[in-house]
């Protein structure tokens, strides 16, 4: 990060290389290193899942094992105990704990294990609650303090309905939606009807519970029909009697209970993505935040005090709309004195990027932001010029956010999720303005379609990225497809872009190739006229995100966000990628972006993932990260709002 080390005089140096076995003993210590942060960076703390299913007749339950594959699916590492062995003690070493009883009719009967559960919500732990019979256990047998307040203040399920003890309901029909939740659209959108079926059929079901709940609770889905000795019970008593329930705290607890055998839902793949939704609600925050991370002196010098009062306004404006949809929004200028005091930091010099970096670090431990998002280009919060891992490969150094988005001095793999809203070199503000009026904006719906287009020698490795976003639409190829004979309705009104080229530090035009040719295949002007609105664009092409000194006209980059696009992902230098599959490289962080952004993840989180899951699948094919992967994951940057997402329209 622009450190310079005084050499040695050059008579103390030998001509000698340092032995091989010792340069690859460091590389392979290198590897581990990081590939222990990108898989720690990637799963968080383990999940423990307990086994609580003590019914030994009812052997087909594979609760268990479900839940163990959806984890393991999504990169997090699993320990599993039995209920009778489990201590409390080590609950807090993990992020998230599933007690899991399946079908077990005495389900969680134990006055020690509901005493743990009971402390566990009460200090604010994320757990999953399974299993068909755990409400109807406690209505039939629950006579004592413990029981009481287990069912209040873990299942939060009512007691007295009218004078008489709540009937736990155990003949039910399909899981039907009754309230809109995170857990039943993110990042997976769940169907309104999740069919079910129960291992024991009727009132004495270990399979199924519908349950009346407290007013503190949400019920998300209910059930298509309740019954009771083969009558159905009033519409009235089945509408609020629920199968799934969630519960949050004021101290940041959650709880998701399923009151039901999460392997009697019909499909696999319902099962998996309700458990993939239920995590990623569990380990989300109440309120989510955001750093706005620019500095007041350059913004001033560059456009002057009336712009300056502009673009604050449209910032505060931006923090109002976060606002509005439950985030809290932090500005903070690193040179502003005013912005910093409050949370006894001092100022740094703007231009600094190793200062600013470091007033990032002490920033995230006070504030602990979820997301983080640079305002200004390189003149305003500087990109770290860090010196290329390939050499002199035509580019001696490597323009990259990276190190603001690592929280200690291994810059290469990324631990927080980071954008940045760059302005381009006129010192008029309308560009900077109109990208902050974009975001303020927290829609973001594209159609799925897709324009893809990849130099003619690249066409087999392109076409299995293109593929991740592929949606009818054919991959072009340059040549013959140029700039000149380009048509509008090839890219107008399309949700992604992709695009495998050639790219320049010295003119704003891609290039394709066949042999030695090198026609022009994209230019700022096949922009000119489109309807790019909300899109999401990655581009391989060498210098497609280098914005430094480039006005819109100058950068395709630019050109993109100028006509709305929602996220640009690009290449800073020159980057790298193979003539054929399997993806390395540029192809495989693009491929990677583009299946999380598939997934619904917000693009800061796409893009952090994208570079974790390059750093693990390159260290696994190759046992280390090359030169020209930690270019990679160096140079490709992001120009977007972290915390937003695409949502997809036909």
């Amino acid at each position: 990060m622009n450190n310079e080390f005084i050499k040695p005089p050059a008579e103390e140096l030998t001509d000698l290389p340092v032995p091989l076995e010792v340069a690859k003993a460091r590389a392979a210590k290198v590897a581990d290193k990081a590939a222990a942060k990108a898989k720690a960076a990637r799963k968080g703390k383990t999940v423990l899942i307990i086994n609580g299913d003590n019914d030994i007749h009812f052997e087909d339950d594979q609760s268990v094992l479900v839940f163990m594959s959806a984890f393991q699916n999504m990169g997090d590492e699993v320990r599993v105990e039995q209920a009778k062995d489990t201590s409390y003690s080590t609950w807090s070493s993990y992020d998230i704990v599933v007690w899991s009883c399946g079908d077990d009719y005495s389900a969680i009967g134990d006055v020690n294990s509901k005493q743990m559960l009971i402390d566990y919500v009460a200090q604010g732990g994320r757990l999953i609650l399974e299993g068909g019979n755990i409400a109807g256990w406690i209505r039939e047998t629950g006579i004592t303090i413990v029981d009481r307040e287990f069912q209040e203040k873990v299942l939060h399920a009512e007691r007295n309905c009218g004078g008489y003890s709540c009937w736990v309901y155990h003949d039910v029909g399909d899981l039907k939606l009754e309230n809109t939740h995170p857990i039943a659209t993110t990042p997976n959108i769940l169907p309104e009807t999740i069919g079910f079926t129960p291992t024991e059929l009727g009132d004495k079901s270990g399979d199924a519970n519908a349950v009346r709940i407290l007013p503190d609770a949400t019920g998300i889905y209910n059930w298509s029909h309740v019954a009771y000795e083969g009558n159905l019970v009033k519409e009235s008593i089945a509408s609020i009697s629920y199968g799934l329930i969630t519960y949050e705290s004021e101290n940041g607890g959650r709880i998701v209970y399923f009151a039901f055998d999460i392997d009697d839902i019909d499909e696999p793949d319902i099962q998996q993505k309700l458990i993939q939704n239920s995590l990623n609600w569990l380990r989300t925050t109440s309120n989510p935040s955001a750093l706005i991370i620019s500095s007041k002196g350059q913004l001033i010098d560059k456009y002057g005090e009336d712009a300056f009062n502009q673009i604050e306004q449209k910032i505060n404006g931006y923090i109002q709309a976060l606002s509005n949809v439950g985030f809290t929004g932090y500005l903070i200028y690193v040179d502003d004195e005013n912005c910093l005091s409050p949370y006894e930091l001092n100022p740094v010099d703007p231009k600094d990027a190793t200062k600013i970096k470091e007033l990032i670090d002490d920033l995230d431990k006070k504030l602990v932001p979820n997301n983080f998002l640079i305002l200004g280009g390189h003149s305003i919060i500087p990109f770290h010029i860090i010196d290329n891992p390939c050499g002199d490969d035509g580019d001696t150094q490597v323009y990259s956010d990276n190190p603001y988005t690592s929280r200690d001095e291994d810059i290469l793999i990324p631990e927080r999720a980071l954008g940045r809203l760059p302005d381009d070199s006129s010192t008029n503000a309308s560009f900077l303005i109109s990208l902050l009026e974009a975001i303020t904006s927290r829609i973001k719906r594209a159609k799925k379609s897709s324009f893809g287009i990849s130099a003619k020698v690249w066409r087999w490795a392109s076409e299995s990225v293109y593929d991740a976003i592929k949606s009818g639409q054919e991959l072009k190829l340059s040549p013959p497809v140029l700039s000149n004979n380009l048509q509008i309705d090839w890219i107008n009104d399309k949700g992604y872009f992709y695009f495998n080229v050639h790219g320049s530090e010295e003119t704003p035009n891609w290039y394709g190739q066949e042999g030695s040719r090198y026609p022009v295949a994209f230019s700022p002007d096949n922009l000119a006229n489109a309807n790019v609105e909300n899109a999401v664009i990655c581009t391989e092409a060498c210098y497609g995100a280098n914005i430094i000194n480039k006005s819109v006209d100058e950068a395709i980059s630019l050109k993109f966000l100028e006509k709305k696009a929602a996220c640009f992902v690009g290449s800073t230098k020159i980057a790298y990628g193979p003539l054929s599959p399997p993806s390395t490289d540029a192809d495989l962080i693009v491929l990677k972006f583009y299946e999380h952004i598939k997934e619904g993840l917000t693009f800061g989180e796409a893009f952090i993932r994208a570079k974790q899951d390059f750093a693990l699948e390159t260290i696994r094919m190759y046992g280390y990260l090359d030169a020209t992967g930690k270019k990679t994951l160096l140079e490709f940057v992001m120009f977007a709002d972290p915390l937003l997402k695409l949502e997809e329209i036909e």
